[in-house]
């Protein structure tokens, strides 16, 4: 038997494994994910005279699970009882299992913290640039690319009226605004995690302090725009 185990699966240190709890119980304990449960039961149930498997369903149920700290010495050692044969290696693999799975979250201001892996273990959530997946920034500026994952142009084509939009642009500049975000875009309806003020978390709708969140976009300024082909090349962007 070829058996190789995450020895931080039962060690995680108390602060990470404390936090990790807390977000999950937010996702357990929520009434509002109950009642979205619920509601796409009865949706199913009526569209097809039958409630399919929800993801979210059987999803909560493994949240459960992830929440036993010794998760990893109870599958490792339920394969030895029963003889089988695997190796099991959750580096930097985990993280790509999981990753469709995530859970934005937020501060009490709206500041975005972080994605939150409800699979994942806390090493892999809380330490992603040691255990698993950098970002693709990252990993070009140690192979001395760095100037390769910079975006400095856009190019939009098809446009119509060129002219009046560029006119209106450089006269105004108040048809076209380019807002640089660390999250990814959400619906109002969208159920998202907020740390609150006494340091739980608490599942929420995104709209409900959607426009708290959007103050910490930032607004680009200072780059150009200009004709190009059909369509219009906005150039000399600076990305944070």
């Amino acid at each position: 038997m070829t058996l190789a185990v995450d020895s931080c699966n039962d060690n995680y240190a108390t602060e990470d494994w404390n936090r990790f709890e807390k977000q999950t119980r937010a996702l357990l304990d929520s009434e509002l994910f109950d009642t979205f449960i619920h509601t796409r039961k009865q949706e199913s149930l009526k569209e097809n005279g039958a409630a399919q498997v929800l993801p979210w369903g059987w999803n909560r149920k493994l949240c459960e699970l992830r929440l036993q700290r010794n998760l990893g010495t109870i599958i490792s050692q339920s394969a030895m009882d029963h003889g089988v044969r695997l190796t099991a290696s959750f580096r930097p693999f985990e993280s790509a299992l999981t990753k469709y799975y995530e859970i934005p979250t937020f501060d009490p201001d709206g500041k975005y913290l972080w994605g939150f892996l409800p699979f994942a273990s806390p090493v892999v959530n809380y330490y992603p640039e040691e255990t698993s997946f950098a970002h693709f920034r990252t990993v070009l500026k140690q192979m001395g690319q760095e100037a390769a994952g910079q975006i400095n142009t856009i190019d939009i084509p098809g446009v119509k009226n060129t002219d009046a939009f560029l006119h209106r642009f450089r006269r105004a500049h108040d048809n076209l605004q380019i807002t640089a975000s660390n999250f990814p875009p959400q619906h109002a309806d969208s159920l998202v995690l907020q740390r609150q003020p006494d340091g739980e978390f608490q599942l929420r709708p995104f709209g409900q302090f959607q426009e708290q969140a959007a103050q910490h976009r930032t607004i680009l300024t200072g780059y150009q725009v200009e004709k190009h082909g059909d369509g219009i090349r906005i150039a000399n962007l600076k990305i944070p």
